[in-house]
């Protein structure tokens, strides 16, 4: 079971935790016709738009609690788009007004997590059809079109929306419509969608080069089809699109681009693969490019695999009301160690962690043999900075590889620290799959003989579904755990 998070938007705001299965209502979401969302790659900040008012939400403690802000100028505008830095810092709104018949576009910016706004953008004609940013906040990038008019509507800053550049690309003719865009995590690699009528839509990549110039590629070419939402990995190189219409040659083969169907590159936008009979909607795709959704009227499909395969959920553990899905996203934040790594059982043998399954107990505190039952083996393919725990550090009989947030303990047991700070630890950039425990209370588990935190069932992140109860009794809907040092928890200080 992946640790990715799965948040959508429809009459509510929802959390999936288990691929797509079962779909839970935030418990801050109110009832609204939600637009859009975007968020922090951890998924604790979020902010949402809603429709019929527009209104734009922001949550800090990833869906348990949501606050209005006030955004637009204008309480007539109404949000277009919405894009957010990795860390939730840096948030930007597209807001669209409409003025005797004609559109005018304005781009609001927050650097303080969405507590206070400044417009940073303005211009009358345009209509804005998707936004993104970087990692930092500092490119941000905002394409539409200008309808009857003729003029190609694609901005982009790399100074978080001081100064803006228009970026133009030549045709036969210039009335192009661009309908989605994303870019790396860097900002140094974009990718964009255009319909300029029926017999010219393309994908386009764009490299931004040292010296700020843009280099436009044309990348697909696919008569009669509208391209509706695409997305892509960190690095840019994994890209995801979504389609309605296209040519086909009539046979069945993935040599064409069937009518509502996905495409996907794995070498940023040369080659592309089709995925058939998945109905178009919006796109989301991990940084690591593993995990993909695409959300539709009525139902999700989901990738684990880098859009290998894939899964169409009904979309909800909701009844038998179809939910008309509008925007989604992945988030994932891994506090794990690698797969290999061996863990002391209740029976006091000791077990890969990857090969660990739901109910078998583990040792929970050597001094007095207290075990706990597993809920739940959480899994994620990783890309980032870890650590190496050199082996007789903090009573380890082996080296242990770990992401470098995971809080592990002394050996006196008197307080916790991040992997990253203990002392002899080598940090280093992994890329590989890495796990981690969860039980039905909080507890702790021994890696190669160093005791670290499982995944608390309350975490605001991960928090354990009722379902994986053993004793469905524990369940407290009411608790939410957002801080390390949460007294409920009933462990050491984290220093």
């Amino acid at each position: 079971m992946g640790d990715y998070k799965i948040t959508a938007t429809a009459d509510y705001i929802y959390d999936s935790l288990d691929r797509g299965v079962t779909w839970v209502k935030e418990s801050g979401s109110p009832n609204e016709n939600w637009t859009h969302i975007a968020g922090s790659s951890d998924g604790t900040t979020i902010i949402a738009s809603t429709n019929d008012p527009s209104k734009i939400y922001i949550s800090y403690d990833s869906g348990a609690t949501y606050n209005i802000r006030n955004v637009f100028n204008d309480p007539a505008e109404i949000c277009k788009g919405l894009a957010s830095s990795s860390d939730g810092k840096t948030l930007y709104v597209g807001g669209e007004i409409i003025i005797y018949d004609y559109p005018r576009t304005s781009i609001y910016r927050s650097l303080d997590s969405g507590t206070t706004w400044s417009k940073v953008y303005t211009d009358p004609g345009p209509k804005v059809y998707s936004m993104t940013c970087s990692a930092d906040g500092q490119t941000v990038i905002v394409v539409g079109g200008f309808g009857e008019s003729g003029y190609q509507f694609f901005k982009v800053s790399m100074d978080s929306g001081n100064i803006w550049k228009n970026v133009s690309i030549t045709v036969d003719y210039n009335t192009l419509t661009w309908t989605s865009v994303a870019c790396s995590s860097d900002g140094k690699f974009i990718v964009a969608s255009n319909n300029d009528g029926i017999s010219n839509p393309s994908i386009w990549t764009f490299t931004v080069g040292l010296d700020g110039v843009i280099v436009p590629t044309k990348q697909v070419n696919a008569p009669n089809k509208t391209w509706y939402s695409l997305a892509c990995s960190g690095s840019g190189s994994t890209i995801i699109v979504s389609s309605d219409g296209g040519s086909h040659d009539g046979d069945d083969d993935d040599d064409d681009f069937d009518i509502d169907s996905l495409i996907i590159s794995y070498n940023y936008g040369v080659d592309w693969v089709n995925k058939s009979f998945i109905s178009k909607g919006t796109v989301a795709c991990s940084n690591d490019g593993m995990c993909m959704a695409c959300a539709s009227y009525g139902s999700i499909s989901t990738s684990f695999d880098g859009g290998t395969t894939w899964i169409q959920q009904p979309g909800s553990n909701l009844g038998s009301v179809t939910i008309g899905w509008t925007d989604i996203m992945i988030t994932s934040k891994p506090v794990c160690v690698l797969g290999k790594t061996k863990i002391l059982m209740g029976d006091g043998s000791l077990k890969p962690i990857k090969d660990i399954v739901r109910g078998e107990r583990v040792i929970t505190d050597k001094e007095t043999g207290a075990t706990k039952q597993v809920a739940r083996v959480l899994s994620s393919i990783f890309k980032g900075a870890a650590v190496r725990i050199p082996k007789g550090t903090l009573g380890s009989t082996e080296e242990v590889i770990c992401t470098e947030e995971h809080p592990v303990w002394s050996e006196d047991g008197t307080y916790r620290t991040k992997s990253k700070d203990v002392k002899g630890a080598i940090r280093f950039q992994l890329w590989d799959t890495v796990y981690t425990l969860q039980y039905e209370e909080e507890g702790t588990y021994y890696a190669e003989g160093i005791r670290m935190d499982s995944v608390s069932p309350y975490y605001h992140v991960n928090r354990l579904p009722k379902q994986l109860y053993f004793n469905k009794a524990k369940h407290d809907k009411l608790v939410i755990v957002k801080d390390e040092n949460d007294k409920r928890r009933g462990k050491p200080k984290m220093i």
